[in-house]
C-alpha cells in the first residue's frame, strides 16, 4: 500500500492538470502568436488552430522598426584599437616637437594595452597604456647619446562611431629636454 498511495497521487495530478489546461499560464503549445501593428501601437495577440485567421488589411505582417542602440554598436576591439591607434599619433605629435630626438619607436617594450572603462550613451570610453621609446641626439650631431627606453603614456579616450576624443590624460609624454 506504501508504494501505490505516491504513484496514485502522481496521476491523479497528471490527470488534474491536463483538466485544468496545464500548470502554466498563457496559450497551448499548439498556439501561434502574431503581431499587428495598427497606426497607434504594435500590440501581439495569440491565436489558436481552433480559431478562423481574422481579416487585416495589408495580409502581412510589417517587419519590426529597429531604433538605435542606447549604446555604441562598434566591438570592444575595435573601439581599443581605434584609442590606441588615436594615442600613438598623440605620442609621435608630442615627441615631433623636440629637435633632439633621433629616433621613436612604439610599443618595443611596453606594448599597447586597452581597456574598456564602460559603455554610455555618449560612446564607449577606453583607457589606454602606450609604451615608447626614444633616442636622444643632445648635442644634434645626428647621433643619438641617449635613450628613453620604456616610457608609457596612459590615457583615456571616448570612441563614437564618428570620433575618437581624448578625455583624459594620466601619465603623459615625458619630456626629452629633461634627459640631455
Amino acid at each position: 500500500m506504501r508504494r501505490t498511495l505516491p504513484v496514485a497521487v502522481v496521476c491523479l495530478l497528471a490527470v488534474t492538470a491536463g483538466c485544468l489546461g496545464g500548470v502554466a499560464d498563457g496559450p497551448t503549445p499548439d498556439a501561434t502568436q502574431t503581431t499587428r501593428q495598427t497606426d497607434t501601437a504594435t500590440r501581439t495577440t495569440t491565436q489558436t488552430d481552433t480559431e478562423p485567421p481574422q481579416d487585416t488589411p495589408a495580409q502581412t505582417t510589417p517587419s519590426p522598426t529597429t531604433t538605435s542602440s542606447p549604446t555604441p554598436t562598434q566591438s570592444a576591439e575595435r573601439a581599443g584599437d581605434r584609442a590606441v591607434a588615436a594615442e600613438e599619433d598623440r605620442i609621435r605629435a608630442r615627441i615631433d616637437e623636440y629637435d633632439r630626438v633621433g629616433g621613436l619607436g612604439l610599443g618595443i617594450i611596453v606594448p599597447p594595452e586597452f581597456e574598456i572603462v564602460e559603455r554610455t550613451a555618449d560612446g564607449v570610453r577606453v583607457r589606454v597604456e602606450v609604451g615608447y621609446s626614444v633616442e636622444l641626439d643632445c648635442d644634434t650631431d645626428g647621433e643619438p647619446e641617449e635613450a628613453l627606453d620604456g616610457a608609457s603614456t596612459l590615457t583615456t579616450y571616448l570612441v563614437t562611431d564618428e570620433t575618437v576624443t581624448r578625455q583624459t590624460v594620466s601619465r603623459d609624454v615625458l619630456s626629452p629636454d629633461r634627459y640631455c
